[in-house]
């Protein structure tokens, strides 16, 4: 079971570990991962799209960071 998006606001790509725009986040878009893994530029498997850290790197830090996303500040800071 993969986490739904709210569509009020969502545009494909809105959620970036969405890697294949159907507006959930499953097993199918951790798969992505697998060709670019352990990959960075100039790479020719190297995705920036994947680099959800920044680093220039595609590596299991990436994968975590769809496993355990970081707080959205905007929810934070609307529901206070």
């Amino acid at each position: 079971m993969g986490r739904k998006l709210d569509r009020a606001w969502a545009e494909p790509d809105a959620w970036p570990v969405d890697f294949n725009n159907d507006q959930t986040a499953t097993t199918q878009d951790v798969l992505k991962y697998i060709p670019g893994l352990n990959t960075s530029p100039p790479n020719p498997a190297y995705n920036v799209r994947f680099d959800l850290d920044g680093d220039n790197k595609l590596t299991t830090q990436d994968v975590m960071k769809f496993i355990v996303p970081e707080p959205d500040v905007h929810s934070i800071a609307a529901e206070n």
